[in-house]
């Protein structure tokens, strides 16, 4: 019999239904690539060309203020002849504008001239340009060099040879002016140091008496007592090293004697404190004879001084004397009149000494005015400035700007590296991280105008008050050893409660003691800030010069916490973005050799961080060095006669104000009295502010290029 498979029936053909056409959804231009690389290579190409036009323009602009411009003798059609140099020219309105200078005769030193009211002008080579130490430039021509005996004047040199004779002389003259404000400036500021000095000595010794007859009330000037305290801090650390050799057999165990070993140890730093504060040690010891003493050898001192000072003072005047004997008549010829000793007497002809120099600008070659624009641009950054900073140098200006910068850099770095390193390698991830992570983006834009605010609110009239004279209010002796006690017992808890949280395996548990934790040491801190800034036992640093500031005032320490309170995030984000670059190989690697995680983060970690952590540093550096709204607040001054750092203890100085490039700026652009003859230095002090801080993030980068360097070289 055969067996036969039943086969399925063949599928009954169907017509196939009739296909129809897809639509096809056009594409983007920016589907296939090509266009949005364009753009973006077009948005670069913009950028590029916006920052080489604008640092183009700072470079043409700035460089060229000091090349020395010819002078213009300029006949109007009026028969008035003007004495200029042009400056610039108005082709819509057909005028000139001339820089006349003389401003100490009453005219203004810019003067707008229609070309149709020129009937003739030329370049006589006699006249020349005076650079004078107050009142701006004097332009005129050199008639006669005098010299002056009392109330009879005898010409050194006339006509043609007075420019050659004035030349040869006015060296001379400019030493022994400098001489003048050297000795003024240094000699008589260096006594006036050294006899206040000496006063704030005796006013300090004054207020040690004062303390000395109202320290009647201490609790352990008796020596048995003193002895007691001492005795009684030893038995809680003789408990303490006991308890170290007792071996717990639980965890409840080991909690309760870690925490008991805590509070011991702390018990003892209390009373060696209560014993140091309270007992002989700190009583001021200041008797009647000893504060006649030393009111005697400052008086002896100063003495001493005063004489120096006099005797300083008459050789200042002996060189003043010789110095007025040589005077210079340059006449104006506009109005005939010639440069007056100072403004409203017309009568008498100027210093020598008062010329920084004489420039001949239509007789100079092209090396002379070559050495004109570099003795120019010696001076701009080699000395103070004068007049209104509309004339000299910035040096003090430099120096200020570069002292902010590396204090700003040297408070800035450890804090935004230690606050890194935390959240990314020791804090806990969580919500409370994510919200300290939002905050620190959110600071990034705050207005820097706000941190200015609060860095004078808070550093200087805050903590700077508090270093001044202490505590406004200070508390109770006994309510503020209540408070040490309270602060002790919080410390305690939230201690010995984060050893028992580590063997706690119940989350909600957990979680519940940790917010109790957090609790306790939230109250710890308050109670230790709390305590310091109410202290009844300091009295202030300076609590001899009050009424007068020095650190409840504006100053260059204060600004530069202000400006690292404000790069803070840009290092913090630049040093987490480092640190999370480290491959978690490497790290594990360390754990497995037997490095512990401090070790593994100071010799692995940070090292291949480092190149990222001073990106982060080069960018708050570049951005704290060219604001300007914080400084006007907290330190930056119109005129600092005096450094931040100098020779004298403690060299650096924070509590002095100071002068800054991007206040300079500002000066000068919109508070000068002179805004025509300013606006070529705002110009020339953009520039150097620019390359000062491309030479710090130049110096930045090739450390940076070391650093990495050196790490590749260890990993390879």
């Amino acid at each position: 019999m055969t067996l036969t498979t039943l086969q399925p029936p063949p599928p009954q053909s169907a017509v196939p239904a009739p296909r129809t056409a897809a639509k096809r959804r056009p594409a983007l231009p920016t589907a296939h690539g090509e266009p949005a690389i364009w753009i973006m290579g077009a948005s670069l190409l913009i950028s590029l060309v916006m920052i080489v036009g604008i640092f183009g323009l700072i470079v043409v602009q700035g460089s060229r203020t000091f090349w020395p411009q010819p002078i213009e003798r300029v006949t109007l059609a009026s028969s008035q002849v003007v004495l200029g140099m042009p400056v610039e020219h108005d082709d819509a309105g057909g005028r000139t504008l001339y820089r006349v200078g003389n401003r100490d005769l009453g005219q203004a030193p810019f003067r707008w001239i229609d070309d149709k009211d020129i009937v003739s002008k030329d370049a006589p080579r006699d006249a020349v340009l005076l650079e004078r130490t107050d009142w701006g430039i004097w332009l005129g021509e050199v008639q006669k060099v005098l010299t002056k005996d009392g109330d009879q004047q005898r010409a050194l040199a006339e006509g043609e040879s007075a420019l050659a004779y004035f030349q040869e002389v006015q060296p001379l003259a400019r030493e022994r002016a400098e001489r003048i404000e050297s000795m003024t400036r240094d000699d008589l500021g260096d006594l006036n140091t050294a006899m206040e000095k000496s006063r704030l000595a005796v006013r300090r010794a004054e207020l040690e008496a004062r303390r000395t007859e109202a320290a009647t009330d201490r609790t352990l000037e008796h020596p048995l007592a003193f002895g007691s305290v001492i005795f009684a801090a030893i038995i809680p650390l003789a408990l303490a090293v006991g308890l170290q050799r007792v071996r717990p057999v639980n965890r409840l165990q080991r909690t309760v004697f870690r925490g008991a070993k805590s509070l011991l140890v702390m018990i003892a730093a209390a009373l060696l404190l209560f014993a140091w504060l309270e007992g002989p040690l700190t009583a001021p010891d200041m008797p009647p004879e000893r504060l006649a003493q030393i009111k005697a050898d400052a008086d002896a001192n100063i003495s001493v001084l005063e004489a120096t000072y006099a005797d300083t003072q008459k050789e200042i005047e002996t060189l003043r004397a010789q110095d007025a004997t040589h005077r210079v008549v340059v006449v104006e010829p506009t109005t005939g009149h010639m440069s007056p000793l100072r403004q409203g007497d017309l009568t008498n002809p100027m210093m020598v000494s008062q010329t920084i120099r004489i420039i001949p600008a239509n007789a100079l070659t092209g090396l002379g005015k070559l050495r004109v624009y570099l003795s120019r641009w010696w001076e701009y950054v080699s000395t103070q400035p004068r007049n209104s900073n509309t004339e000299g140098g910035v040096f003090p200006v430099i120096f200020g700007t570069v002292t902010l910068t590396m204090l700003l850099a040297i408070a800035v770095v450890p804090l935004g590296v230690i606050a890194a390193l935390f959240l990314r390698e020791y804090a806990r991830q969580g919500p409370l991280v994510s919200l300290i992570r939002i905050a620190v983006n959110n600071l990034a834009g705050v207005p820097s105008v706000v941190y200015g605010v609060f860095g004078l609110g808070f550093f200087a009239y805050s903590v700077g008050a508090y270093i001044d004279a202490g505590p406004a209010s200070p508390a109770p002796r006994g309510m503020w050893w209540w408070g040490i006690a309270g602060c002790i017992v919080v410390v305690t808890l939230a201690f010995s409660l984060a050893m028992f949280a580590r063997g706690v395996s119940v989350p909600s548990r957990r979680h519940r003691l940790n917010t109790v934790i957090g609790v306790c040491w939230l109250a710890g801190v308050g109670l230790a800030v709390w305590a310091v800034s109410s202290s009844p036992y300091f009295g202030g640093f300076f609590a001899e010069k009050l009424p007068t500031s020095t650190f409840g005032t504006r100053g260059i320490l204060w600004a530069s916490l202000t400006l690292a309170l404000l790069t803070l995030p840009v290092v913090i984000v630049a040093t987490e973005e480092a640190i999370s670059a480290v491959p978690r190989s490497v790290r594990e690697g360390s754990y497995g050799c037997g490095a512990s995680k401090w070790q593994t983060i100071r010799r692995i970690v940070l090292p291949q961080a480092l190149p990222g952590i001073m990106t982060g540093a080069i960018l708050a550096m570049a951005r704290g060095a060219g604001e300007v709204a914080p400084l006007m607040l907290i330190g930056a001054v119109k005129s600092a006669p005096e450094l931040p750092v100098d020779s004298h203890f403690p060299f650096v100085h924070g509590e002095r104000s100071f002068m800054h490039l991007g206040f300079h700026i500002f000066d000068l652009g919109f508070q000068s009295p002179d805004s025509e003859a300013a606006r070529p230095l705002v110009w020339t002090t953009t520039l150097l502010l620019v390359l000062i801080i491309l030479a710090l993030n130049l110096a930045a980068v090739l450390i940076r290029a070391r650093l990495r360097a050196r790490v590749i070289n260890a990993s390879v």
